[in-house]
């Protein structure tokens, strides 16, 4: 296990080394004289350019122009937070380094955006082999059928996986506007992957200020992903607010009726705060309730290059204690981060370690596997919950080629109770290594 680990690792650092090489020897110098400079340092000024490498922008030394681009390919992402004049000098930006973006598979979004009428396919692509010590038998995963109660289990603990993810876009005007999401995600050489395509999302939106309605078919996203993640929910939605952002779900799936809630609250510049709340209410047929949960996180951001998040929460719900000796069972997630992967960006890297614990009950039908997934670039990963488990997870990911990040995730995790689930041995150690395309 641990040679299979150091292997796949030692294939990331040849990677990033190669990379580094071939970055610098292939795009010329850009002159310390132009224009660019001083553009991107007025939006740096603003907060919408990040950084370069190490947290810092180079005005003060020649980059060459594939490292300026990297620069205006971060700051695109977050075109939404500039102003018109900031905006201009972004489409100028992106018109002068053009090539060099389209070299770094960037779309340049300022001139596709003007046409409103038009649909916008991208997506996410995915092969991943996943290993796993004791596959844990009650899984509420898509590959296998989506039952929540589902007992059979692939009966390898090896498995290759693939999944493929299509987002269509409509916008209609400045404030309202169409999202669906269309995909598959199976298991290979399995017979009981259920191979169907099928719509993970689908709603229209309209805005109007800082409130917000949409009606459709939902991924709900709350706090830091300790309570609620991968499965839809068909309902509606409302958000409200800018400094403090209220979001509320309400909606149904399979035969629970659920009531989500997000709040997000910046404390300051450097501070994020969230509340989260989940209840499914009581089964029609059978009356039992599993989630009555609270959750709070905090995400710091001080340390140069450095992400810091953590997530507590307790689900008080009625059949939840019933699985923890009668105590409403509780649950927390830490994680640190270092950089991170741009898909944009070749070479770029990052790594990151992670702490999660959890009673059995708190998160009983097991709908929070997002928290082993890589980085937010790719669909919510399926696998190890939050529940009945607690360990450290470690994970390192490449941009190795144009929109094309590889990952590797270790979980070095055990069962709190053996028995309970239908677990039947302490270890839930798993690694995963994936490649994920984005276009």
């Amino acid at each position: 296990m641990k040679r299979m680990l150091i292997t796949l690792v030692g294939l990331i650092v040849f990677c990033i080394s190669n990379l580094a090489f071939a970055s610098s020897s292939t795009f010329s110098d850009l002159p310390s004289t132009h224009w660019a400079y001083a553009a991107v340092q007025k939006l740096a000024d603003a907060g919408i350019v990040d950084g370069f490498g190490d947290g810092t922008f180079r005005g003060d030394k020649n980059m060459t122009r594939y490292e300026m681009a990297i620069v205006v390919a971060n700051a695109l992402t977050k075109e939404d937070k500039a102003n018109a004049e900031n905006k201009v000098l972004l489409e100028k930006l992106s018109a002068e380094f053009s090539k060099e973006l389209t070299s770094l598979g960037v779309r340049v979004k300022t001139l596709e955006d003007k046409d409103t009428n038009s649909l916008k396919f991208s997506g996410v692509a995915r092969i991943r082999h996943e290993w796993t010590k004791n596959p844990r038998p009650l899984v509420p995963d898509d590959a296998l059928g989506g039952d929540p109660y589902y007992t059979g289990q692939p009966t390898d603990k090896s498995e290759f996986r693939t999944a493929l993810y299509v987002f269509i876009d409509k916008k209609f005007d400045s404030n309202n506007y169409f999202h669906a999401t269309i995909g598959n995600d199976s298991i290979s050489g399995d017979t009981r992957t259920d191979s169907s395509i099928q719509f993970e999302e689908a709603y229209y939106a309209s805005k109007n200020s800082n409130f917000e309605w949409a009606a459709g078919r939902f991924i709900p996203t709350l706090g830091k992903g300790l309570l609620f993640s991968a499965p839809y929910v068909d309902g509606g939605k409302v958000s409200f607010g800018n400094d403090v952002k209220l979001t509320v779900y309400s909606g149904k799936k399979t035969d629970y009726t659920w009531l989500l809630a997000d709040t997000q609250f910046k404390l300051n510049e450097k501070t994020n705060l969230s509340f989260a709340y989940v209840s499914n209410g009581e089964d029609s047929a059978t009356g039992l309730d599993y989630y009555d949960s609270k959750a709070v996180g905090v995400e710091y951001t001080g340390f140069s290059n450095i992400n810091l998040q953590g997530e507590y929460g307790v689900n008080t719900a009625t059949n939840a204690k019933a699985f923890n000796d009668g105590k409403s069972p509780k649950g927390i997630y830490l994680k640190a981060k270092y950089k991170g992967a741009n898909p944009f960006a070749v070479g770029t890297v990052g790594a990151w370690a992670g702490y999660r614990k959890a009673d059995n009950g708190f998160d009983i039908l097991q709908y929070t596997g997002a928290l082993n997934a890589p980085n937010n670039w790719t669909y919510p990963a399926q696998g190890s919950s939050v529940n009945n488990v607690k360990g450290f997870e470690y994970g390192v990911e490449v941009t190795v080629a144009p929109q094309a990040i590889l990952s590797v995730i270790y979980g070095d995790l055990q069962a709190e109770k053996v028995g309970g689930l239908g677990l039947a041995d302490k270890s839930q150690k798993f690694l995963i290594s994936q490649l994920t395309w984005i276009f």
